[in-house]
């Protein structure tokens, strides 16, 4: 096996960083949210000799500039480089344990000193765009503007007392947009658009550490009404979106009624993002980033598109790994089962694939059937006990735990040719304890 190298550059006050992590470094860390939040960094260095808290004492207002390489995933020679961008320090730490001193720097890529996340302003913005808004106050910190989303015209929108920064990312959560500081930039976006995006990449649970999936009710809603005060008429006016029995209620400003529906719409599509997520963490991944989708393959119904809206690259002197925090993309996708059919080949239960992409939609819940088959059947034991008898194949499988209702089975594998064949070849494959 070849080695696989992982190296952090540094430019500290616009000055390269010559030590290594293996020399001082203990630790290095990334973050990188979708949304609502700065990108971030900490790095840990050991200080031995106490030059961290004399001559190399940092200060708070510090830059630090950081990329991540990391060399031979694939087995060649070729370097990715992740620039994670410029940081300002904004919290520093030191400890000292029996002699073992560590220093502790960390870092937000918003500009942090300045006024606009720390100044609240009071100011009354009329006839205006979320655009010429976000320019405006992009301009006061000469970052600059990258807007990708349709956008919004506002009558009047009061600042009361709030910095910029809360202030417009307030304004962007109210029109369902997302905002982003990173790089010297202001980025907003609509992230509905970005989770219709084709996937950068598929994670197969065999590149996962660790893995967790977790869906709730808790917070999602079916539909949402909002109440808001017409400014020309004086009257309350509700207007209502979706139905159900868990409504989102909102009573908030708006200009008209088409100004009340993107608002109440995009309350409901946030407040369901994430109903159902994943967290796992593998291998560094430097090609990943929040505001992407990826397919996650391999744990049966879990499976499936996944939009990225937290990813944390961690390095030390000996690893580097990635954690990827996710909420499911609600869609059925051909690549999650297209997957378990190729795994259901590679161990010899399923002959010919291409067969199977092509037919698993032809009969109800063959999908299904193929999924449950690939999650819990790893290994082919290939024992022939059932060629050729497909009711009592389907006795095994039910006993297994590879289908639940045996009666559906038994009425359906004749609507399409070799499902009985499949069934045999799924219980041939299991353990001869388990017949």
């Amino acid at each position: 096996m070849r080695a696989r190298k992982a190296t952090v550059e540094l430019q500290y006050n616009g000055a390269a960083v010559k030590t290594s992590l293996k020399e001082f470094g203990e630790a290095f860390s990334y973050t990188d949210p979708a949304g609502g939040s700065s990108d971030s960094i900490s790095l840990t260095v050991g200080d031995p000799r106490y030059q961290w808290i004399s001559a190399w004492l940092p200060h708070k207002g510090d830059q630090i500039t950081a990329k991540i390489s990391f060399s031979d995933r694939d087995g060649d020679d070729k370097t990715t480089t992740l620039d994670c961008g410029l940081f300002t320090l904004d919290d520093l730490s030191y400890s000292d344990n029996g002699g073992k001193a560590a220093f502790k720097m960390s870092g937000v890529s918003a500009p942090a000193l300045d006024a606009f996340s720390a100044t609240e302003r009071t100011q009354n913005w009329e006839k205006v765009t979320l655009k010429k808004v976000a320019q405006t106050i992009a301009s006061r910190y000469k970052l600059q503007l990258v807007f990708d989303a349709t956008d919004v015209s506002i009558s009047t929108q009061e600042q009361s007392s709030a910095t910029d920064s809360s202030f417009l990312n307030q304004l962007c959560n109210d029109y369902g947009l997302t905002l982003k500081v990173f790089r010297s930039k202001i980025v907003i976006f609509d992230r509905e658009k970005y989770k219709k995006k084709d996937p950068v990449a598929t994670i197969p649970r065999e590149e996962m550490s660790s893995f967790s999936w977790n869906t709730t009710l808790a917070g999602s809603y079916t539909g949402g009404t909002i109440t808001y005060t017409d400014p020309k008429t004086k009257k309350d006016v509700t207007y209502t979106t979706g139905g159900g029995k868990r409504l989102l209620k909102s009573s908030t400003k708006a200009d008209n009624l088409a100004d009340a529906k993107r608002k109440i719409e995009a309350a409901v599509t946030s407040a369901n993002h994430s109903i159902t997520t994943i967290s796992f963490q593998t291998m560094g991944r430097p090609d990943l980033c929040a505001g992407q989708t990826i397919m996650v393959t391999g744990v049966g119904r879990l499976s499936g598109k996944f939009y990225i809206d937290k990813k944390t690259d961690s390095l030390t002197s000996t690893s580097y790994t990635s954690k990827i925090e996710a909420s499911q993309v609600p869609t059925t996708s051909d690549a999650v089962i297209v997957d378990a059919i190729q795994r259901l080949a590679a161990i010899g239960v399923i002959n010919s694939p291409g067969y199977w992409i092509g037919k698993h939609k032809s009969v109800k819940y063959l999908d299904d059937l193929l999924l449950q088959m690939a999650t819990t059947i790893l290994v082919n034991h290939d024992t022939g006990l059932y060629t050729g008898n497909p009711q009592e194949a389907l006795d095994a499988l039910v006993k297994y735990g590879v289908i639940n209702t045996r009666d559906y089975w038994a009425a359906n594998m004749g609507k399409l040719q070799y499902i009985s064949d499949l069934i045999c070849k799924a219980a041939n494959a299991l353990p001869e304890i388990i017949q």
